[in-house]
């Protein structure tokens, strides 16, 4: 799963090139705004930006972003196994 708090984990040069200035990265506590019609569909277009949806933590998070975000969880997670496996441990 995903989350807003993720993009902190983002190498920097990623942070900025994803921070576009009028462009929202995501919303939390969607539930509880006009944009609550994402809980329904699963996802919303804004300004002709594209967001998933996150019912566990109530977000909205643009596509581009969570695109870097599993990216970079998955670069992290084939380095730990990576190195699992050099030193001879089960992973």
């Amino acid at each position: 799963m995903h989350s807003l708090s993720d993009f902190a984990d983002l190498p920097m040069d990623e942070q900025r090139a994803l921070d576009i200035p009028g462009k929202s990265l995501g919303w939390r506590n969607v539930s509880m705004t006009p944009l609550s019609i994402a809980r329904w569909s699963g996802v919303v277009t804004v300004n002709g930006d594209f967001f998933t949806y996150f019912p566990q933590t109530d977000e909205l998070i643009r596509d581009d972003v969570l695109k870097a975000i599993a990216a970079n969880k998955r670069s992290k997670a084939e380095f730990a196994s990576e190195r699992a496996r050099q030193l001879g441990l089960p992973f």
